[in-house]
């Protein structure tokens, strides 16, 4: 049997190491860079601060089609009775039948991080209650080709 003598200086040496990498790794890292958001510039030229893979409420099929293109189906938690293509997404609660009907309280009540709003728009009230309660909405008027190109960027 092979004994291998390790000096005791080395020994705190890299006790030291590894207590410094684990008191940078815990208080500086969240502070350096590891985004919790995004910043999004909306079609309407509103910029929101959305959170990385919120809960989202599609309130136009163009949106709810979209996410779900995007393979993020899993992220949408409510939408309109408008979002029905592909069938899949029926499965996912109704808030109501267009954008303008949906109420605040039934948006809140998913747990949404994210609101899509299209055409017909959300209501002014409604997105006032969101806005004040944290929740970031988004405009895209995705009718046409040019105007969902940047919906899909975003």
């Amino acid at each position: 049997m092979v004994k291998i003598a390790i000096s005791e200086p080395y020994i705190h040496t890299n006790r030291f190491k590894i207590l410094l990498f684990i008191f940078l790794f815990i208080f500086l890292a969240p502070a350096g860079g590891v985004p919790v958001g995004i910043d999004i510039t909306d079609e309407a030229g509103i910029t929101v601060s959305v959170p990385l893979n919120p809960r989202v409420v599609c309130l136009s099929a163009a949106s709810a089609e979209t996410v779900y293109a995007l393979n993020a189906s899993h992220l949408i938690v409510g939408r309109t009775e408008t979002c029905t293509i592909p069938p899949e997404l029926e499965k996912i609660p109704s808030l109501g039948s267009i954008a303008g009907e949906v109420d605040a309280e039934s948006i809140l009540a998913t747990g949404a991080g994210l609101v899509i709003s299209g055409v017909p728009p959300i209501s002014a009230e409604t997105e006032r209650s969101l806005k004040s309660a944290g929740i970031p909405v988004l405009h895209y008027n995705a009718l046409y080709v040019d105007t969902i190109l940047p919906m899909i960027e975003d």
